[in-house]
Order: C-alpha cells, then sequence, then structure tokens
C-alpha cells in the first residue's frame, strides 16, 4: 500500500493566519511556518500566504537571530530620517548598529554605565 500525500490546505482559519505572521515576525523561514501550520501546507503555499497579507519573511542566515526591540518614537524617527537619506532599511541599520557596539565590549559596558536606561 503507498503512502498518500497530505491534501494541501484549501484555506486558512484566522488562528493559523495569526499564527503564522507572528512566526515571520520572529525570524521563522517558510519552511519552518509550514512545518508549524501542519499536513498540506508547504513553504511555497506559505510564501503566499504572507504575500496576501503583506507580511513579508525575514531576511536572515542560519547565524543570525531575529530580535523584537523596543525603542522610542523620538529614537525611531531619527533612525528612519538617517536611513531615509542613505536609501537603507532602518531595520538594517537597526540590526548593523547594535552588531557594531557588540564586537566592542567596551562600547556595550559604556552604555550601560552611562545609564542606558536599565
Amino acid at each position: 500500500m503507498t503512502e498518500q500525500k497530505p491534501r494541501r490546505r484549501q484555506s486558512y482559519l484566522p488562528a493559523d493566519v495569526v499564527r503564522a505572521v507572528r512566526l515571520a515576525t520572529l525570524g521563522a523561514t517558510a519552511a519552518d511556518i509550514a512545518e508549524e501550520l501542519g499536513p498540506g501546507v508547504t513553504p511555497t503555499r506559505v510564501y503566499a500566504l504572507l504575500a496576501r497579507h503583506r507580511v513579508p519573511l525575514v531576511q536572515k542566515s542560519p547565524s543570525q537571530i531575529c530580535a523584537r526591540i523596543v525603542v522610542s518614537k523620538a529614537a525611531m524617527a531619527e533612525i528612519e530620517k538617517v536611513a531615509a537619506v542613505r536609501r537603507i532599511d532602518p531595520t538594517w541599520m537597526i540590526g548593523r548598529l547594535i552588531e557594531a557596539c557588540a564586537e566592542d565590549r567596551r562600547v556595550l559596558v559604556s552604555l550601560l554605565e552611562d545609564g542606558g536606561g536599565i
């Protein structure tokens, strides 16, 4: 007897869409999301589902993580201004700033010692 392929899913429940969006914003791959949503869901269908809802998958390498951060509206406005002038993505810029600080432990320590709100 041959094993049957799981049937393709024709539609998604609102809870499935919310879960897919949440996983995408946390940095999950399309394959990860497809596995989480269950039988009949392929990475290709995840791409289509997210595209329909205008949710991009976060581009990251296996050595990177996706981190949620909280910044003030004023700080984000300044970041967006600089990013616009340089024609770069503000979220990429934030990630690069964090990486640059992490490359030099003294910078990290200095930011905390200067009363960085922690």
